[in-house]
């Protein structure tokens, strides 16, 4: 009966590590996004700057 006890809290700490690595993925996958973003953005301000000079 001991050893159910303490396999119980196991498994939920799998589900959760599982749920935290979903979520972390997504947080990267949105992370990427807006740094590709951000990179083309760049080069418009760049490709602005030079049309300016």
């Amino acid at each position: 009966m001991e050893s159910e006890q303490s396999s119980q809290p196991k498994k939920s700490r799998r589900v959760w590590k599982q749920h935290d690595e979903d979520a972390l993925l997504s947080i990267l996958e949105e992370a990427t996004c807006i740094v590709g973003y951000l990179d083309k953005l760049f080069l418009i301000e760049t490709n602005l700057q030079l049309y300016i000079l």
